[in-house]
């Protein structure tokens, strides 16, 4: 048997878990602690205001930004594991039918935390981008297996879904900023 070195699937996929609950209770939590706390009406044109605030609310200030860095992590593993699910999964519709179901069963407390309704309309959870992902590899590799298909027409179709799904994931997001919530 092979010693395989390395970390595994599992371990990733708990990284990337663990990474993204830090994160969005620091987006969720802290950040609308720091609102109550004035930091929406802090004049950021005024550096004694700015330093009068920090020095009351620094620690919760910083912890929040420490949270939202660790999160960082936690897209770009899943991108990782997406990727590697779709070249290595038996049944790719059947793999993005469980990543489609989790996108959906995941928007509600995603809401609930972000904007504090059942569903939101404006804002989608991440995995509704990392599904758009899937969708679009998918189609990438039914063009590329198309060997009747020439060459130019392939690379026309290619950068459509590119841009398809590009312009599909951009439009699942809205800035949250905007109403208080750092996303």
């Amino acid at each position: 048997m092979e010693n395989k070195k390395g970390i595994s699937g599992s371990t990733l996929k708990m990284i990337a878990i663990v990474t993204m609950v830090i994160d969005h209770i620091g987006a969720a939590v802290l950040a609308r602690l720091l609102m109550v706390n004035g930091l929406g009406e802090l004049d950021q044109t005024n550096a004694d205001a700015i330093m009068q605030w920090l020095s009351a609310n620094g620690a919760l200030y910083w912890t929040y930004t420490i949270m939202r860095m660790i999160g960082r992590v936690a897209f770009p593993i899943f991108c990782f594991l997406l990727v590697e699910g779709f070249l290595h999964t038996h049944d790719v519709k059947k793999y993005a039918m469980r990543l489609g179901l989790f996108a959906l069963l995941s928007e509600i407390p995603f809401d609930l935390a972000f904007s504090s309704k059942i569903l939101e309309f404006n804002y989608q959870n991440v995995f509704f981008t990392l599904f758009i992902g899937l969708l679009t590899m998918i189609a990438y590799r039914a063009v590329e297996e198309k060997e009747e298909w020439g060459q130019a027409w392939k690379v026309i179709l290619y950068i459509l879904i590119v841009a398809a799904g590009m312009a599909l994931a951009y439009f699942l997001k809205t800035d949250y900023a905007e109403k208080g919530v750092f996303c």
